[in-house]
Parts: structure tokens; sequence; C-alpha cells
């Protein structure tokens, strides 16, 4: 157990096969640093935030991850992939993790392993956030949103499923398509498994303009 946040502003803090690493949070980046769990038990009650710079993120390969929350500072190339293992985790935001075009490869990135998580945000603050569900297995028990960019902002969130399963169980909001005016979601399902309880296009009465 580590007491406080460590931070990670260059190289790999790794979790190996038969390490446990207890933290309060992690604060990554950027310069390309990772939190890497490759085998070993992490934990942390708190956030672990990515600060974008050379692909630096969150990297779980295997082992066992669970996680509070998970958020990103308001710059592109911010990543977190799972290629493998079991994750958790409360919530994940990507205020930001494209400029112009959505980008698949940053944001959150599932090519393996199986992961739950409450909710997620792609697109929450400037630009796009995006999500591509390549292989294993993710579960989204809260609401996923895919645009909520303030300023009439005609960008927003984009998710694709590619491969692997993918499930969201919220029967309330769901998947949220253009959650403020004039935003834009984009959810592309062209592999894979996909199971979605619902589909909320435009959030409120608010929304009265956007793309979908």
């Amino acid at each position: 157990t580590i007491a406080g946040t460590p931070t990670v502003t260059g190289g790999v803090l790794r979790v190996a096969s038969g390490g446990t690493l207890a933290v309060t949070g992690v604060n990554v980046g950027p310069n390309g640093a990772q939190l890497n769990v490759a085998g070993g038990l992490f934990s942390a009650t708190g956030n672990v935030r990515v600060t974008p710079g050379s692909a630096a993120g969150v990297y779980i390969d295997s082992g066992t991850a669970t996680f509070n929350t998970i958020d990103t500072t308001n710059t592109a190339g911010g990543v977190i992939r799972i290629n493998g293992g079991t994750v958790t985790a409360n919530s994940i935001n990507f205020p930001r993790s494209s400029d112009g075009t959505p980008n698949y490869t940053t944001g959150l990135v599932v090519t393996g392993g199986t992961t739950t998580v409450g909710t997620i945000g792609l697109g929450t603050n400037n630009s796009y956030g995006v999500m591509s569900v390549e292989g294993g297995a993710l579960t989204a028990t809260g609401t996923v949103t895919l645009g909520n960019l303030g300023g009439n902002s005609n960008r927003g969130g984009a998710m694709r499923v590619l491969g692997g399963t993918f499930t969201s169980t919220d029967a309330v909001n769901g998947i949220v398509m253009s959650q403020r005016n004039n935003n834009t979601s984009i959810a592309t399902f062209s592999g894979g498994v996909s199971t979605v309880e619902k589909v909320t296009m435009g959030f409120d009465a608010n929304v009265l303009s956007g793309v979908a």
C-alpha cells in the first residue's frame, strides 16, 4: 500500500504477476507515462487521472484492476487500454480524447478481458471523446454519454463495437445521444455482439438540434 497519490510523469509503473498495489489514486502522464497492470492486483479508492501526451495512459494486460474513477484532463491523446484481465470501475470519463475527428486509437480501447464500468462519459468538455470495443467483454451498468459539450458545439462523443461483446444494462438513460444542444453523437455496431437496454436520442427539451 502506498499512502496518498503517486505521480508517474515518465516511464511505467507496472504491477506484475505476484505484485499488489493499493493506492488512493494515481496521476499518470504526460511524456508517454503508463500505469500498467500486467498480472498483479491493483486497486485505487480515489481518482486515477491521465494527462495525455505520447500515448500516456492506463494499460491493463492481465491481472485484476479495481478503480473508483478514471478520467483525463481536457487534452487529446489520453488512453485507457484493456487488453486482458478483470477490470471494474465506477466511472470512466473522457472530457476529450480526439480533436476535430474521432481517433479510435485514443480514449477507451477494449481488446480483451472482462470489464465492468458504471458510467462512461465520452466528449464531456471539448472536441471528441471516443471508445472502441474490439474484443473481450465490456459491460456498462450506468449511463453511457456520447457528447455533453456546451456552447452549441457540433462535436461530441463516438463509440464503436468491432468485436467482442458490449452490454449496456441501464434502462433509465442507457446510451445518451446528444445530451446537449447541437452535439454530435456517433455509435457504430459493425461486429461482435451488443445488447443495449435503451438508447436516448436527445436528453431533454433543451436539446433542439444535434447529429446522431
